[in-house]
């Protein structure tokens, strides 16, 4: 027997049956919902394991890390198509989609017309091949969660799946930390559970993460998002606790700087501090005197950094020491003036580890330590203010995502996240408001999630909820 609420919960009648023969109407969920909800755990599993690069699927065999990002990106979007055919609508992009990605196609144009006038042109096709590839699964992905009804949910379920993932990782590395033989070799060709340490007696914990400083960002973004999107109450408390002790465990510098400069952004927004582009200007013009000093005089901010940097030793042996930091600084500097051809279009994108062999001697890896120098040593000062201008777009729109642009902009003043999905899906979040845009920013900008909005009236028209 049907009751009322069949078609509402997705048990339509359907008429089954064999052709030519007795027909019957049947009650289960549709294939539409079937579809419908197989993409929604997509997009779920998608986001937990979204910086997962600690997982590789050809068990090292390959040229590259085959990562679950790489392999469920074009699946979740498969399925989104599959899903938008069984709809028999067509596809509309969000509000503020198009902006998005035109000025992201800017920017990539930018880095392609870098890579034809590299030094290596090998090694930065091959990168930008792979940013390209990345940033494309994000703006698809992201598109496709931001057409959902209930993309908030969506995100939340996700970024606390993958925050329980990255602890997950975290205590697993603890435990082979000290029983080596725990996690068989066989296994660790396709999950690699070994930690980074500190002068052999600490272990860094990375979370799903290969990369200390990569995994304390992600930690950072799952944060911000759950803070976003979640009502006050003890569960919030106890992710965002343990969340924030997993960002320590990294002991990445640069990743604790981040989360607290998200608290602190997180802070002035409850307190309707308004940001008006004069204070912003001022405190941009501050970062870019002291930024200048360090460019063409390493050693001149030694003593005002050096008690923080004796601190910062203590926790981080791998990592550069603040005078080692600025001399990276400045050499990226120092590449991008060498000429025109260099202010303009750079060595090539990828081609910064040819610039800083003396300092990373057989490393394809090196870089400047900074996205935004970086880019204007390999792509020119167009790319970096291209950069720079994205980041900044996407803080004033981000209402409550502000926060979170906030702490990714100032790691990446120190370190480069552009290779990590969680970077441009993050700036996709904010510039096109995904999961919080039902109704206008505030003062400070901040939108208010429909939720919580309709808890209060609520609760000030004396109705309990």
């Amino acid at each position: 027997m049907r009751s009322d609420n069949d078609q509402q919960s997705g048990f339509a009648p359907r008429l089954v049956g064999p052709a030519g023969g007795w027909y019957c109407y049947v009650y289960g969920p549709s294939p539409h919902d079937f579809v419908r909800a197989l993409s929604d755990r997509l997009l779920i599993l998608w986001l937990a394991l979204l910086g997962a690069s600690r997982v590789d699927l050809l068990a090292g065999g390959g040229a590259f890390v085959l990562t679950p990002f790489l392999v469920l990106s074009p699946v979740l979007i498969g399925v989104e198509l599959w899903r938008l055919a069984g709809d028999g609508s067509s596809f509309r992009l969000p509000d503020r989609a198009a902006s998005f990605v035109l000025a992201i196609l800017a920017l990539l144009s930018l880095l392609l017309a870098s890579t034809f006038l590299s030094y290596d042109l090998v090694t930065s096709s091959q990168r930008f091949a792979l940013l390209l590839v990345q940033v494309a699964f994000v703006l698809l992905v992201g598109l496709a969660l931001a057409s959902r009804p209930d993309p908030g949910a969506i995100l939340l379920k996700g970024f606390v799946a993958g925050l329980g993932v990255a602890v997950a990782f975290s205590v697993l590395q603890l435990a082979v930390w000290f029983l080596p033989t725990l996690w068989p070799v066989v296994f660790q060709r396709v999950v690699d559970l070994e930690p980074g340490s500190y002068a052999g007696i600490v272990p860094r914990l990375t979370g799903a993460s290969h990369d200390a400083n990569l995994g304390a960002i992600q930690l950072v973004v799952y944060l911000a998002v759950i803070l976003v999107l979640s009502a006050p109450s003890r569960v919030r408390t106890v992710l965002v606790s343990v969340g924030a002790g997993a960002v320590v465990l990294t002991l990445s510098r640069s990743g604790v700087l981040a989360g607290l400069t998200l608290w602190v952004a997180m802070v002035l927004m409850r307190r309707r501090v308004r940001l008006t582009p004069v204070g912003v200007g001022t405190v941009g013009a501050a970062t870019a005197v002291i930024l200048t000093l360090l460019l063409l005089a390493p050693g001149t901010l030694d003593p005002l950094v050096a008690p923080v940097d004796a601190v910062g030793q203590r926790l981080t042996v791998g990592e550069r020491s603040a005078s080692e930091h600025a001399a990276l600084l400045a050499r990226g500097w120092e590449v991008g003036t060498e000429s025109v051809k260099h202010a303009l279009l750079g060595v090539g994108y990828g081609n910064a580890y040819i610039m800083v062999q003396d300092i990373f001697p057989g490393n394809e890896y090196g870089n400047f330590h900074s996205l935004f120098v970086t880019l204007f040593a390999e792509a020119g000062a167009i790319a970096a203010l291209s950069a720079v201008a994205i980041f900044g777009v996407a803080f004033f729109r981000g209402g409550s995502y502000a926060p979170l642009i906030a702490a990714l902009f100032v790691f990446n003043l120190f370190q480069q996240a552009h290779t990590e999905p969680a970077l441009w899906l993050s700036l996709m979040l904010a510039w096109m408001g995904i999961g919080v845009w039902e109704q206008a920013p505030d003062a400070f900008g901040e939108v208010e999630p429909l939720q919580f909005r309709e808890e209060r009236d609520l609760r000030s028209s004396g109705v309990r909820s």
